[in-house]
């Protein structure tokens, strides 16, 4: 049983009406880890890509938030590039999409030394050394990808020996409260809904 309070009294036209208020915060808010993996999970719906949608969420100590980035192709000198200049098939795309680790580095407000990353995929190498070299703390993840263009057991060989060590963790807080697949879902669409 809540525990109510009497807090304030209004009155509106000679009716008094007493409104309560709750003594105990709510149970059910959303854990700093959940927030920002939200807010990665959005930043990939960002993403045109047609097979996988990757957004990453960095933040300091104090839950701010630095930068936020998709996967997607450089900026062109077209307002809004849907994959006409390059061209989003599997065997192309690669050599030409930004990741959303490099996106979120890339607009972040520079000094990234401490910071944790919240991804919706692992980091592949290439993100990886850029993430060891800006001395993040910690990177979250939701799921692994593994490819001949990702080389997840190099960026993983990498993260053991830098100062993240084994701090890179499978991140399940999201997909055990939401009962979310992400082995299905997640490679074709980002199947996550505010409304949970």
């Amino acid at each position: 049983m809540q525990l109510f309070a009497y807090c304030f009294t209004i009155i509106t036209n000679a009716v008094v009406t007493t409104v309560k208020c709750q003594t105990q915060a709510r149970k059910n808010y959303l854990k700093w880890e959940e927030c920002f993996m939200k807010i990665a999970l959005i930043a990939a719906e960002r993403s045109k890509d047609p097979k996988t949608q990757v957004g990453a969420c960095i933040v300091d100590d104090d839950h701010r938030i630095l930068g936020v980035g998709y996967n997607g192709f450089p900026k062109t000198e077209h307002k809004d590039n849907d994959g006409g200049i390059y061209s989003w098939n599997s065997d192309e795309k690669h050599d030409y999409v930004c990741h959303a680790e490099r996106n979120a580095i890339a607009h972040s407000n520079g000094n990234l030394k401490g910071a944790t990353m919240y991804v919706t995929l692992h980091p592949c190498n290439e993100c990886a050394k850029e993430i060891i070299q800006k001395e993040f703390k910690r990177v979250i993840y939701i799921d692994e990808k593994d490819s001949p263009f990702i080389k997840l057991e190099a960026a993983k060989k990498m993260f053991r020996h830098s100062k993240l060590g084994e701090a890179v963790q499978y991140h399940k807080l999201i997909a055990d409260k939401y009962g979310v697949n992400f082995k299905t879902s997640l490679m074709t669409k980002v199947a996550f809904s505010i409304a949970k």
